[in-house]
């Protein structure tokens, strides 16, 4: 039977520059560190095949950003089979954008994006930067990961982590109804829940869903 190895790495890829933070339908633009985002590294070796496991705190992962750390971990280290690394994302909506952007005559982010910056003078960290400093992280992780194989087992554990909530709020009333109610495709009105809806009031009721 053949020897199971285990490799654990991680790296923090916050950074204190104004950056965009994807997850809404405009444009938030950081303004510091409260808690750090990390990507983890998993390996798994059995001595005939491998996997590796890679966990990002992003929004989502698009397309180019497996192909780009694939690429630096080949040129670190040639023996790790590139390919069988897997990503995902945590779906945090307080992550960085790792977007690919178009670009200017001048190289500037373009200017519809300038144009929904909410605080004039602020100079928006590119997205592009900071997918390059993220998928080297990512790339030290995985490296050092594999460096760090040992002996290891799998076993069965129990237990209860809440990892979310639902961000749909229910009300009493129908908040479509209310005097100062917006009803466009933007703000999601939906008869008596409301996204990111105020839980400071009468009419509460409760969340949608419960904890995940």
């Amino acid at each position: 039977m053949n020897t199971l190895k285990i490799g654990w790495a991680s790296r923090d890829v916050s950074t204190e520059k104004p950056v965009n933070i994807p997850g809404q339908f405009h444009m938030r633009i950081s303004e510091g560190i409260m808690d750090p985002v990390t990507v983890s590294a998993l390996v798994i070796d059995n001595g005939s095949d491998a996997v590796i496991f890679l966990s990002a705190d992003l929004v989502v992962i698009r397309s180019g950003l497996l192909d780009e750390i694939r690429a630096k971990v080949a040129k670190s280290n040639r023996q790790i089979p590139v390919m069988k690394i897997l990503m995902n994302a945590t779906h945090t909506h307080t992550g960085p954008s790792h977007y690919e952007e178009g670009k200017d005559k001048n190289n500037n982010i373009p200017t519809s994006m300038i144009s929904e910056v909410p605080h004039e003078g602020v100079e928006i960290d590119s997205s592009d930067e900071y997918r390059d400093f993220l998928s080297t992280k990512a790339c030290e992780a995985i490296c050092e990961a594999y460096e760090k194989l040992a002996e290891g087992g799998i076993a069965y554990g129990y237990g209860y982590a809440v990892a979310s909530h639902s961000r749909r709020v229910v009300y009493f009333d129908d908040t479509s109804m209310r005097p100062d109610a917006i009803i466009n495709s933007t703000h999601g009105l939906s008869g008596h829940a409301a996204m990111y809806g105020n839980t400071n009031g009468d009419n509460f009721s409760h969340y949608e869903a419960g904890a995940e």
